[in-house]
């Protein structure tokens, strides 16, 4: 099964100077479209590897095929991280989530259904166990037949999955995001202690631009 389901690119927020070890130009944006967005939804940043889980659905609603991948496809996964993909999605868990919502139209269809996230934990990056000791999936987006969810969507999901959904901080300015990820706020994901990784700010609904800040 061919994949073709790469995450889009995600831009920092600010430009970088690439004679300068790519530090930030903060005030230069990347994009210029950013200066018309004047609300950002932000969810912190996690520090990890991306991580794709790619499931074909028949129009009876079975799993046909399911394939679980890093950003791209030649992306190399760990062990650990694989086996506990494999066990915590199995093609069951995603029919029980899934079916329900599409088997009852009149006009049945197949599926691709898309999860992305983020994988971490211990051994996925350095100080990744102060997140947790084990490894896990953190889910940030859905994708399905060309539709990205809404926000919400995709936290109904990561529930019914009984996985974590990238945690919501809340809806800032340009201007106040900035000041936010500038005081150091505590992660809220990690079990021990740490400062957040940075943000991920995104428009909302979908179709949306997303930006990263790591200050």
């Amino acid at each position: 099964m061919k994949n073709n389901n790469e995450y889009p690119k995600i831009n920092s927020l600010w430009m970088r100077d690439t004679k300068n070890n790519n530090h930030i130009i903060e005030g230069k944006l990347s994009k210029h479209e950013f200066a018309i967005i004047k609300e950002w939804h932000l969810f912190e940043k996690i520090h990890g590897v991306n991580t794709r889980i790619i499931a074909d659905m028949n129009p009876q609603g079975r799993i046909t095929n399911i394939i679980y991948a890093g950003r791209t496809d030649t992306a190399q996964m760990s062990k650990d991280m694989s086996a506990y993909l494999k066990k915590t999605f199995p093609p069951e868990k995603f029919q029980a989530v899934f079916s329900p919502k599409f088997t009852h139209r009149e006009e049945p269809h197949t599926y691709r259904i898309v999860l992305y996230g983020e994988g971490y934990g211990a051994k996925i990056q350095k100080g990744g166990g102060k997140y947790r000791k084990d490894c896990a999936f953190i889910l940030f987006d859905v994708w399905i037949n060309k539709w990205w969810l809404n926000q919400e969507n995709v936290k109904d999901i990561a529930e019914k999955l009984g996985i974590k959904s990238a945690p919501f901080i809340g809806i800032f300015s340009m201007s106040k995001a900035v000041q936010y990820i500038k005081s150091n706020p505590k992660s809220t994901v990690a079990q021990e202690d740490m400062v957040m990784e940075g943000i991920v700010a995104k428009t909302d609904p979908p179709p949306y631009y997303s930006a990263t800040a790591t200050l």
